[in-house]
């Protein structure tokens, strides 16, 4: 784990985990959307700077499409979504 109570991305799983194993099932639906759409954008620029960069050459694919999917166990089509969103996320 790096450093003390390990990166954001850890403490993050582990509230997921957390959340998940509540005993209280219902939640606010809009809240829990919003939450959703803000990890969502996230994704989506952290999927347009590895494109942007090229990582997917590191690992012999020649698409960062095709490799996300693998990587990532999401559809093509999905990817491409998230990448069109990353690309404009500043504008929306």
């Amino acid at each position: 784990m790096l450093g003390e109570g390990g990166t954001p991305l850890q403490r993050l799983e582990e509230a997921v985990r957390e959340f998940q194993a509540r005993d209280e099932r219902r939640v606010d639906a809009k809240g829990l959307r919003s939450a959703i759409d803000a990890l969502e954008g996230e994704f989506a620029g952290e999927v347009s700077a590895t494109q942007q960069s090229g990582d997917h050459l590191a690992f012999g694919m020649a698409s960062a499409v095709g490799w996300l999917s693998r990587s990532c166990g999401m559809s093509e089509n999905s990817v491409s979504d998230r990448l069109c969103v990353g690309r404009h996320l500043e504008s929306l």
